[in-house]
């Protein structure tokens, strides 16, 4: 019996891009966004975040890997850090499906006219691609990700 191409079946792999974040990064996060760590600080321990996050894929032995995204504060923050007009605010309960929340908070809202004010990936692949021979994977919110952040309350006045 012979076995064709068609008949095997072909498995395969791929990272997302995001891992968990480690409790030194989301705790050196806070207080970068409380005032009370420099950015050039905050930066060497972001970096070292992202240096073992792209050690443990290394690791796994991916052929594609990311930096964890670990210079984002969640998914889509790259948009919502590279884009003006977008304000952390009580914007709203939404109702949640699944786990043990009834709800999710959103904590960001459209508070004044949307403009780029810089490049949505630039500094996580530049980092990245220093660190690794490997292939680098940044990934990208759609920028429909943005009506999540509309608000009935705080996105009028913008428009």
């Amino acid at each position: 019996m012979t076995t064709t191409a068609s008949a095997r079946a072909t498995h395969r792999a791929d990272i997302v891009g995001s891992l968990l974040r480690p409790d030194y990064l989301k705790e050196a996060r806070a207080r970068w966004l409380a005032g009370d760590l420099p950015t050039p600080e905050f930066k060497v321990i972001e970096d070292r975040a992202v240096d073992e996050a792209i050690a443990l894929q290394e690791r796994a032995g991916l052929d594609i890997v990311s930096d964890g995204e670990m210079r984002r504060y969640f998914y889509t923050g790259a948009l919502t850090e590279a884009v003006e007009g977008i304000s952390y605010v009580h914007a709203r309960n939404d109702p949640w499906r699944g786990g043990d929340e009834e709800s999710v908070s959103v904590d960001a809202a459209i508070t004044g006219k949307l403009r780029r004010s810089r490049s949505l990936a630039t500094e996580e692949f530049t980092y990245a691609r220093a660190r690794t021979d490997k292939v680098i994977k940044v990934t990208l919110p759609s920028p429909l990700v943005l009506a999540w952040f509309w608000s009935r309350e705080h996105t009028p006045a913008a428009y």
